[in-house]
């Protein structure tokens, strides 16, 4: 029977080691994954909402309609030159 010296029993057990430590991490990542999963899910969801707010090319008249009525209203001064509204419609 062959016994190790004992360099390589040390060395050995520095891998061992080592794989018991990858081991560990790797079952917690593993036990965090539903987690994990459940807030991609939620922030998913919370992408979605947002992006139905986001006024799209074609509600940008609309918007900024609304934008100078509630200037007016605010008696806040509202200008807009034809030259940002062209590159806004581009």
């Amino acid at each position: 029977m062959l016994v190790p010296t004992k360099s390589e029993k040390d060395k050995l057990l520095a891998e061992v080691e080592r794989l018991e430590r990858n081991e560990t991490n790797l079952l917690r990542i593993i036990e965090e994954r539903p987690v994990l999963e459940n807030e991609v899910a939620e922030l998913e969801a919370g992408t979605q909402i947002l992006l139905a707010q986001i006024p799209s090319q074609y509600d940008l008249p609309e918007v900024l309609d609304l934008l100078r009525k509630m200037a007016a209203s605010s008696s806040l001064k509202w200008r807009i030159s034809a030259m940002c509204l062209s590159a806004m419609y581009r």
